[in-house]
C-alpha cells in the first residue's frame, strides 16, 4: 500500500491554489511515511469561531475561498473527505482574514499510510470527523466531490451562527433534518445552504464552481436586498392594490354584498379517458382571459396525439382537428386563436372551428409569444428569436446567439405589455450567461439579464398594466417576484408560491399564468428509469432509481454504461455505471451540457460532445480519469459522435448547421485527425453507426420525406460507401447492430411506438434485409431521446434509460385561481 499513499501524496502536492496549503514533498520519517507541507502562520477557523459567529460578509469572503479551494480540487479528481473548522487556517488582518484550506486528501492517505504499517484498516471506515461528514460517509461510502460539498454547508452553518450543526452519533446526521439559518439570514443564502446540506447527494449542488458563482452573487447583492421584511413591504401594497381593485369591482357589481376576502383555491384536472398529458412541460397553455387549457394527449385509440381543449368551467374537452403531432402551443392577445408548431411548419387555429393555416417553416422549436400588435416571435432551430406578422410570411431574425458570451441558444419568449419588450431565456456554456433576459424588437442587440435561471420566466399583470409579477422556478420552487414592467427591473423579493414544478433535461418548466390569475403546473419530474428489458418487452431488472438520465452506450464488454445525467439545475455530464458493482462514478465535470457518450473499441477513452465553449464540440476522454481531455472537432455548427469503429480508425459523427442540414462525417483517429464529410444530401443524415466488421454502416435519413433507417456498403481508406438498401418501412430511426452484424434495431414513431428489428443477410458486398418485425411496443414513453437505449451483445436484452416510465403517470394538471394569494401567506 506505500505506492498508493505515495500516489495520493503526489496528487495532493499538484495542487495549486492561493487558497490551499501547499504539500512540498514525500518524506520518509523513522521508517515511516510522511509529508512535508507549507507552514500556515494564523489561527484555525476552529479557534476563531470558539469566540463566536463570524460578520455576515466575512462569511461570505471565506466562504468563497474555501468553495473555490474545493472546486481546483475537485477539478483535479482530489476530495477532501474530512474538511472541518480545524482543517482551515485564517491568514492575515484579523479584520480581513484570508483561508487557507488544509490536509487535501489526508484521510484517505492516512488509511493507505496504515496499512503501509501494517495496521488492517477497519471494514467500513472512510475517514473523516463524524460531526462533519456526510449522510453517506457515516454509512461506510468513500463519498465523492458532493461529500465535501455538505461538509462545507456544516463549516458555512457554523461560520453564520457560531454554533455546530450537527452534534450526537451518525444517526442524527441521516434522521434529522438539515439546519436552518435564522429568519433574518438572507433568503438566497438560506437556499444556498439547505441545497448544500441535502441528504440526497443529487440534491446537492454538484460542483464547488456552481457553489462558489452562488456565493459571489449573494456578497455582490445591494446591501438590503435580501430583507424579509422589505419583501413583505414591497408586497403588501401590490397585494392590497389587487384586494381594493378586485373588492371595488365586486361593489360595482353587487352594491349591496361586500366582497369576500382573497384566497387562492387550488384543485386539479384529468386529461382525456385512457390517456395522459403528453409533452407536459412544452405543450400546455392556458388563455391569456384564463378561460381556456390547451394541452396535448394520445389516447390509445388515436392515431396520433393532437392539441385538446378544455374550458376551465367544464370537465369536458375536445380535440382539435388539424393540429396532429402538435406542440409547444401559444395564444393569442384575444384569447380567440391558438399558434402551434408541428410537421417544421409553425401553424395557427381558431378555437372556434376551422383547418389550420401555415404560417412559415419552423424546426425544433422552443416556445413563442403572440403581441398585440399582432407580431409573434418564437425560436427555431434553438438558436435564435425570429419574428413573422400573425397572418404569416418570412422569418424575421430578432436575436443572434453572441459566442463570444458563450452563448448556446435563445428560447421561450414572452412580450411585454408594451408589446416591443419581451422576456426569454438565454442559455449559455457557462453560469454567468445563462439567464431570463429583457430583449428589444426596436434594438436586437440590446440585451438585460434580470436574473440568473436554467428556466423560462412568465410575466404576468397586476391592476397597474406596468408592473406585475415575474413568475421563476428556483430548482423546482415557483417564485413570484415584482417586476417593474415599464422600467424592466425587479423589485422587492422573490415568493415561493408552488413546490415541485415539473422541469426537464431540455431546459422546460411546467408551468403557465394568465392575465386573470390564475396559475397552472405539473408537478414531480421527468425521471428516467434505467433498466434492462427482455426481447419480449418485460422490465427484467431496473439496475438504478429514477433519475434524469439520457443518452447512453454500453461499453464493448457490456460490464459497464455510460450515460448523461443531469443535476438539479438541468446540467447534464458524463457518468460511468458498472454493472457488477452497482457503482455510479462521475467523469465529466462541465458547467454546460453533454451529450452523446461513444467509447472506444478497447473500453479505455469516451469521445462525446460538450458545449462549454458555445456550441456542441466532440472532446475524447480516458474513462478512468488520468490525462487531459482532447478536443477532436472545431468550428461551425455542432458536433455529436455517434459511432467509434472496432479498428479504432474511425469516429462517426453527426454535424449540424442549425436551421440548415444535419450530415455525417468522419473523423481519421490518427495523427491527422482529419474530418470529412460522409452523407450529405439535402436532406438530413444523422445516427450512424458501424457494423462489428467494420463493413457496413447503418443511419437514419429524410430522404423520401420520412425518418428512415438505411444500411450502406463502407470502405476506407479513401472512404467509399456502397449502394443503399432501406430497412425501415416507415417512421423508422435510431438504429443500432446486433454483435454478429445480422439484424438492426430500430425504433418506430408512429402509434402505437414498438422497437423493430430486421434480419440482415450480407456477401459478396451485397445485403439483403427481411421485412422487419416489431420487437415489443415501447408505447408513449418518457424519452424522445436517440441514445436513451442500448442492445447488448446477445441481442436479447435491452439497455433503456427514459424508456421504462410513460407519459401517461403524468395524469393530473394543478390550477391555481388567484394565485397572488399566496404571496403574503
Amino acid at each position: 500500500m506505500r505506492r498508493q499513499f505515495e500516489s495520493e501524496a503526489r496528487a495532493a502536492a499538484a495542487l495549486s491554489h492561493p487558497h490551499i496549503c501547499t504539500i512540498h514533498g514525500l518524506e520518509d520519517f523513522a521508517g515511516q511515511p510522511a509529508i512535508a507541507m507549507e507552514l500556515v502562520e494564523g489561527e484555525t477557523l476552529a479557534a476563531r469561531l470558539g469566540k463566536g459567529p463570524l460578520p455576515l460578509d466575512q462569511s461570505l469572503a471565506l466562504a468563497s475561498q474555501i468553495a473555490g479551494a474545493l472546486a481546483e480540487a475537485h477539478r483535479r479528481g482530489i476530495v477532501h473527505r474530512d474538511l472541518k473548522p480545524a482543517n482551515i487556517m485564517l491568514t492575515g488582518p484579523g479584520g480581513r482574514p484570508g483561508a487557507k484550506v488544509l490536509d487535501f486528501g489526508l484521510a484517505r492517505m492516512e488509511r493507505a499510510a496504515a496499512s503501509v504499517q501494517g495496521e488492517k484498516a477497519q471494514a467500513g471506515a472512510v475517514g473523516g470527523t463524524l460531526h462533519y461528514m456526510s449522510p453517506e460517509q457515516t454509512q461506510g461510502e468513500e463519498g465523492d466531490a458532493r461529500s465535501d460539498i455538505f461538509s462545507f454547508g456544516l463549516v458555512l452553518y457554523e461560520m453564520l451562527t457560531g454554533r455546530q450543526a450537527l452534534t450526537g452519533d451518525s444517526a442524527a446526521i441521516l434522521e434529522h433534518p438539515a439546519p436552518s439559518l435564522p429568519p433574518a439570514a438572507p433568503p438566497d443564502l438560506a437556499w444556498l445552504l439547505q441545497r448544500c446540506l441535502a441528504k440526497d447527494p443529487d440534491d446537492r449542488w454538484q460542483t464547488a464552481r456552481d457553489l462558489k458563482a452562488g456565493l459571489e452573487r449573494i456578497a455582490a447583492a445591494p446591501a438590503g436586498t435580501t430583507s424579509p421584511a422589505r419583501s413583505r413591504r414591497n408586497y403588501w401594497p401590490a397585494v392590497a392594490g389587487f384586494c381594493i381593485l378586485l373588492a371595488a369591482t365586486f361593489a360595482l357589481l353587487w352594491r349591496s354584498h361586500p366582497a369576500p376576502p382573497m384566497r387562492a383555491v387550488e384543485f386539479e384536472i384529468s386529461p382525456p379517458p385512457d390517456s395522459g398529458f403528453q409533452n407536459p412541460d412544452s405543450a400546455t397553455a392556458i388563455s391569456p382571459d384564463g378561460r381556456w387549457i390547451v394541452f396535448r394527449s394520445q389516447p390509445s385509440s388515436a392515431p396520433a396525439a393532437t392539441l385538446w381543449l378544455r374550458p376551465l368551467d367544464s370537465p369536458v374537452a375536445r380535440s382539435l382537428a388539424g393540429t396532429e403531432d402538435g406542440d409547444s402551443p401559444f395564444w393569442s392577445p384575444d384569447s380567440k386563436s391558438l399558434a402551434f408548431f408541428a410537421n417544421k411548419k409553425l401553424k395557427r387555429i381558431e378555437i372556434a372551428g376551422g383547418p389550420p393555416l401555415t404560417l412559415c417553416d419552423a424546426v425544433r422549436a422552443t416556445g413563442g409569444s403572440w403581441s398585440r400588435e399582432g407580431v409573434l416571435l418564437f425560436t427555431s432551430g434553438e438558436r435564435n428569436l425570429l419574428r413573422i406578422p400573425a397572418s404569416g410570411g418570412e422569418p424575421v431574425k430578432v436575436t443572434e446567439t453572441d459566442t463570444a458570451r458563450n452563448e448556446i441558444k435563445h428560447m421561450c419568449p414572452q412580450f411585454l405589455p408594451d408589446g416591443r419588450h419581451f422576456l426569454y431565456l438565454i442559455k449559455g456554456a457557462t453560469p454567468n450567461t445563462t439567464g431570463i433576459y429583457v430583449g428589444s424588437l426596436d434594438h436586437p442587440r440590446e440585451r438585460r439579464r434580470l436574473l440568473a435561471s436554467s428556466y423560462k420566466g412568465i410575466y404576468t399583470v397586476s391592476p397597474d398594466i406596468h408592473s406585475g409579477w415575474l413568475l421563476w422556478l428556483r430548482q423546482q420552487t415557483l417564485m413570484a417576484q415584482h417586476f417593474d414592467a415599464a422600467g424592466l427591473r425587479l423589485t422587492g423579493e422573490p415568493v415561493p408560491i408552488a413546490d415541485k414544478v415539473m422541469v426537464d433535461r431540455f431546459d422546460e418548466a411546467a408551468f403557465w399564468a394568465s392575465d386573470a390569475g390564475i396559475l397552472i403546473y405539473h408537478t414531480g419530474a421527468i425521471n428516467s428509469a434505467l433498466g434492462w428489458v427482455s426481447r419480449e418487452g418485460k422490465i427484467l431488472e431496473k439496475v438504478e432509481p429514477g433519475g434524469r438520465y439520457d443518452a447512453l452506450a454500453l461499453s464493448p464488454d457490456g460490464k459497464r454504461v455510460a450515460l448523461c445525467r443531469a443535476d438539479a439545475d438541468n446540467i447534464s455530464d458524463i457518468w460511468i455505471y458498472e454493472f457488477g458493482r452497482k457503482v455510479m462514478t462521475r467523469l465529466t465535470f462541465d458547467s454546460a451540457p453533454v451529450d452523446s457518450p461513444v467509447w472506444s473499441p478497447d473500453g479505455r477513452q469516451l469521445a462525446f460532445a460538450s458545449s462549454r465553449n458555445g456550441s456542441f464540440q466532440i472532446y475524447q476522454k480516458n474513462v478512468d480519469g488520468s490525462g487531459q481531455e482532447e478536443q477532436l472537432t472545431d468550428g461551425p455548427g455542432d458536433n455529436y459522435p455517434d459511432d467509434w469503429s472496432r479498428d479504432g480508425k474511425y469516429l462517426l459523427y453527426q454535424h449540424t448547421i442549425p436551421e440548415k442540414s444535419s450530415e455525417v462525417w468522419l473523423l481519421h483517429m490518427d495523427a491527422s485527425g482529419k474530418p470529412v464529410p460522409l452523407l450529405q444530401a439535402p436532406s438530413l443524415q444523422t445516427l450512424a453507426v458501424f457494423s462489428t466488421d467494420g463493413k457496413w454502416i447503418a443511419y437514419e435519413s429524410r430522404e423520401s420525406g420520412v425518418i428512415e433507417v438505411y444500411v450502406r456498403a463502407f470502405s476506407a481508406p479513401p472512404p467509399v460507401l456502397g449502394g443503399k438498401v432501406q430497412i425501415s418501412a416507415g417512421y423508422g430511426g435510431w438504429p443500432r447492430w446486433r454483435s454478429d452484424g445480422k439484424e438492426v434495431f430500430y425504433r418506430y414513431f408512429r402509434n402505437p411506438s414498438a422497437l423493430m428489428s430486421a434480419r440482415i443477410l450480407t456477401g459478396s458486398g451485397e445485403i439483403e434485409a427481411a421485412a422487419p418485425v416489431q420487437v415489443f411496443p415501447l408505447g408513449g414513453f418518457a424519452s424522445n431521446t436517440a441514445r436513451a437505449w442500448d442492445v447488448a451483445a446477445d441481442g436479447q436484452h435491452f439497455l433503456l434509460a427514459g424508456l421504462v416510465e410513460p407519459y401517461t403517470h403524468i395524469s393530473r394538471l394543478n390550477v391555481v385561481v388567484n394565485w397572488q394569494a399566496r404571496l403574503n401567506r
